[in-house]
Order: structure tokens, then C-alpha cells, then sequence
């Protein structure tokens, strides 16, 4: 799961130059995101309190709904929605592939406005929670 959410941050970051549209993909994307974790929980605990499954009962029902409705969308996914595609950026001479992330990084922060840090790192800290969410 993990590698696949880290393969679509970086793919959707490459999607489109233009900020307006890059903003309305990312936007769609959580939305989505987060109507799904909710669908999963309301998967996951309104028959664990309906059958009153234990504590090792709802973790083998989570796991269940997440393999049985996580392998076709993940499928489904790679296979028709990752398609081929020109780069939308090329690696500048004198970087390699494992400086150059950190290079854009640098310049995104430099340039970025200060409301705008306080929303991602407002976003980052809603990661850590579904994170957290997830663990418990």
C-alpha cells in the first residue's frame, strides 16, 4: 500500500505544470481518499459491532475487506490509469535521479508562500493521523 501511495505522489506531481489544474487533481485525489477510508471503516466496524467480533476477529475482518477490495482496484489501476507518457521534466545535467527530488524540494520550499507551508504542513500532519488511525 504504502509503495503504491508513494508511486501516486510522485506521478501525480508530474500529471501538469499548471498549478490551478495540479491543485484540482490533488484536491479530487484526497477527496476521494478520504471518502474511501471512511467507507472502509464503516466496512470494518459496522459488522465487527453487528457480529460482535473480538479485537482479533475485527483485525482478521479488516484485513479481509482490505485484500478482497484492495487487488482490483489496485489492478485495475496499474493496469489502465498508469499509462505511458512523456516527462513532463528531464534531470538537469550534474544532478542524478537521487538529487534531484531533493533539489526541486529545496527550490518548492524557497519559493513557496507562508499560508501556503501552513497548509501542507497541515496535510502532513493529517497523514501522521491516518496513520495513527490506521495502527489503532
Amino acid at each position: 500500500y504504502q509503495l503504491h501511495v508513494s508511486t501516486l505522489y510522485a506521478y501525480s506531481a508530474e500529471l501538469t505544470k499548471d498549478p490551478t489544474q495540479q491543485s484540482q487533481f490533488q484536491s479530487h485525489f484526497f477527496l476521494v481518499m478520504y471518502v474511501g477510508m471512511f467507507v472502509y471503516m464503516l466496512e470494518v466496524l459496522i459488522p465487527g459491532t453487528i457480529f460482535g467480533l473480538t479485537d482479533v476477529g475485527s483485525a482478521r475482518w479488516a484485513v479481509l475487506v482490505t485484500v478482497v477490495t484492495s487487488i482490483p482496484f489496485f489492478a485495475v489501476a496499474w493496469k489502465y490509469f498508469f499509462r505511458e507518457r512523456p516527462s513532463l521534466s528531464t534531470i538537469p545535467q550534474g544532478q542524478s535521479l537521487w538529487t534531484v527530488g531533493f533539489t526541486k524540494l529545496y527550490q518548492s520550499h524557497r519559493a513557496m508562500e507562508p499560508c501556503v507551508e501552513i497548509f501542507l504542513r497541515g496535510i502532513m500532519f493529517s497523514e501522521a493521523a491516518d496513520a495513527a488511525l490506521a495502527t489503532i
